[in-house]
């Protein structure tokens, strides 16, 4: 029972997320590009700009942003791992 639990919540997990993780890399050093380059720009007028170059919506740029900063903060330090754009010092 406890390993069909398991599987579902690791099917829930990649149901909630289409997009590898490389194509989400790339959603973000785009973001981040953006952000470099105008950084007098909204927040809103930023993530628009960021969708559209990307040809994703703006609401999945803003799951994308939420989840990187989540798995930043659930980084064991001692761990080596995969570094997230958040941990890299982005904000």
């Amino acid at each position: 029972m406890e390993e069909e639990k398991q599987q579902f919540q690791l099917q829930g997990e990649a149901a909630r997320s289409p997009y590898s993780s490389q194509s989400r890399g790339m959603v973000l050093q785009v973001y981040q590009y953006l952000r470099m380059r105008s950084p007098l720009m909204c927040e809103a007028d930023l993530e628009a700009e960021t969708a559209a170059a990307t040809g994703i919506s703006v609401r999945t740029l803003q799951r994308i942003k939420k989840e990187d900063i989540e798995a930043s903060h659930n980084q064991d330090p001692d761990t080596p791992g995969q570094l997230t754009a958040t941990s890299q010092g982005w904000p």
